[in-house]
């Protein structure tokens, strides 16, 4: 099956490294340049879950899990699910080859409520859960969000790279619990600030632009 997978990538384009134990896949994550880790559950030599964390902890980029049905595993259902996206057996090669270049092209983004969702998204040195609302950093420190920064985030992470001033974020968050006024829009996005911190680079990862605007600063992708 991996000698399969990695063929029907390479005529997409994509180059690929192979490792047939969690060993070999250790070694291959601290390679330059990786852009999406797949991993199959059922590794041979250990613990899939466990894997999957360790992956989580050594490398930023998408992970998408193969999975023996179509739930994920019981152990990893909860508010912190360590893939991007799952795939279960069996399945059409074509189908991981279109979720790898999607998540290749694009790894931070969201989808919106209307369409897929996807339970992880890895941004710089932080995860965002969107089913535990909260986010995780390297170090597994979990630090929780409200419903308005959430949603605030949400729409920072789907225009990465992009000013988005303070009356396209309330619209943004429009469909919290409670509504959001513009101050509060302001406030919430200082708290997402502070919580944030710099990223890898340095600088703040939320930045405030001009007098009424805001943007995250990771490289838009797509």
């Amino acid at each position: 099956m991996r000698e399969l997978l990695a063929q029907c990538l390479g005529e997409r384009g994509f180059e690929t490294l192979c490792c047939d134990t969690g060993a070999t896949l250790a070694q291959a994550l601290a390679e330059p340049g990786l852009a999406v880790v797949v991993l199959d559950l059922q590794v041979a030599d250990g613990d899939g879950l466990a894997l999957s964390l360790r992956i989580r902890q050594a490398c930023a980029c998408p992970l998408i899990m193969v999975t023996p049905r179509g739930e994920p595993d019981e152990r990893i259902a909860g508010p912190t699910l360590p893939a991007n996206d799952y795939l279960a057996k069996p399945f059409e090669p074509q189908m991981l080859a279109a979720l790898v270049g999607m998540w290749a092209r694009s790894p931070s983004m969201v989808r919106r409520s209307d369409g897929p969702t996807y339970p992880m998204v890895a941004f710089d040195r932080w995860r965002l859960s969107r089913r535990g609302r909260h986010l995780t950093d390297e170090a597994d420190t979990v630090v929780m969000l409200s419903k308005l920064e959430f949603r605030l985030l949400n729409a920072l992470l789907e225009a990465p790279g992009k000013v988005l001033s303070v009356s396209q974020l309330h619209h943004a968050a429009g469909k919290a619990t409670a509504p959001a006024s513009p101050a509060h829009v302001d406030e919430a996005l200082m708290q997402l600030h502070r919580k944030l911190g710099n990223g890898r680079t340095g600088n703040a990862l939320i930045r405030r632009v001009g007098d009424n605007s805001y943007m995250i600063d990771i490289p838009a992708t797509g």
